[in-house]
């Protein structure tokens, strides 16, 4: 009995924690993210500064503070009244905002890279190339975080409509399921990686670059 009400508190304890958190994250980050896209919105033309990779993160980042008031009403009132469907939206665009900043942040870098490296070269990359790169991104990212919905219970008798994120039941997989996913998990890292590869290739035979395939993998 001890050790429930232990577990009880401990559980209590962290989603008040989570709110408190989300609470204090999502004031400045509204602000931040759309003061990011109206500042960006002007420069959107640019391409020396990788503005449509920031425009991207700032998207990105702003779907997953968008979504902190559900999180917060959810952990405070310790009940989701908003449907099994949305909660799977929601539960799966948290961790799809998460990967695409993650994706769009190295491309960032990598374009940082060419024109600390390669100014010259460089300074005339065109804009359509970055939009090929953010679009291979989020199609990457979106089925690569298909598993983390897919591995959580959806039916009745395994979960309560009241219940999401933290609360939601996971899934045993079989072991052609936990093979498919392990192998699409993969392909959308080797995909990621072979996208920001083929990139700079393309870049440097536009400009007629010769670095080293091994340097190139670095960056990669």
């Amino acid at each position: 009995m001890a050790a429930n009400n232990s577990n009880f508190n401990d559980d209590e304890f962290l989603k008040h924690f989570y709110a408190i958190m989300y609470t204090i994250i999502l004031i400045p980050g509204l602000i931040g993210n759309i003061l990011a896209l109206w500042i960006f919105y002007d420069y959107r033309k640019e391409t020396k500064r990788a503005v449509i990779f920031m425009i991207n993160l700032a998207v990105a980042d702003l779907a997953q503070v968008l979504s902190l008031p559900l999180r917060i009403f959810y952990y405070l009132s310790k009940s989701w009244h908003l449907g099994k469907g949305f909660c799977m939206f929601c539960f799966y665009l948290k961790y799809v905002n998460m990967y695409a900043s993650i994706y769009f942040l190295v491309c960032i870098s990598v374009r940082r890279f060419q024109f600390l490296m390669h100014p010259l070269k460089f300074s005339d990359c065109k804009r359509i190339y970055d939009m090929y790169i953010c679009i291979a991104g989020w199609i990457v990212v979106c089925i690569g975080c298909l598993p983390f919905p897919l591995l959580r219970l959806t039916s009745n008798e395994t979960w309560a409509s009241d219940k999401c994120f933290v609360d939601l039941p996971l899934k045993t997989a079989d072991d052609p399921i936990s093979i498919a996913m392990m192998s699409l998990d993969e392909f959308r890292r080797r995909l990621s990686r072979q996208d920001l590869q083929d990139s700079i290739q393309l870049n440097n035979m536009r400009y007629g670059n010769t670095d080293s395939p091994s340097q190139i993998s670095i960056i990669g």
